[in-house]
């Protein structure tokens, strides 16, 4: 049951980011508290429900940053970020380097 939640959050926390809903009404959906639904999803997925969407939306900038031409503020904010430099310093602690530093280095692989 609680494996049934973790995956209706899933999808929800994806709609969220496209819809930029704040991922506290995520409970709401799946019908349990904010409280059991933080504790049972740490269990399940090993974050929180904050980490795993932060993860989602670096995994989907690192995405474009390879793929398109946009700006890092373009891709910041199309993956729901509304502070630039809030998204370059959570891009850095994930990647280990700069939005900028990442694309040179996976455009040059391309070449």
């Amino acid at each position: 049951m609680i494996s049934t939640y973790t995956s209706k959050l899933k999808q929800l926390q994806i709609g969220d980011l496209i819809a930029k809903i704040p991922i506290i009404q995520g409970g709401m959906g799946v019908g349990i508290s904010r409280s059991h639904l933080f504790r049972s999803f740490q269990t399940y997925m090993n974050c929180s429900p904050k980490e795993f969407l932060s993860q989602y939306r670096i995994k989907q900038a690192c995405r474009l940053l390879k793929e398109t031409d946009l700006s890092v503020s373009a891709i910041a904010y199309s993956v729901g970020f509304e502070n630039n430099l809030y998204f370059s310093k959570a891009f850095r602690k994930v990647k280990k380097t700069s939005p900028t530093e990442y694309r040179e280095k996976h455009r040059k692989k391309k070449e």
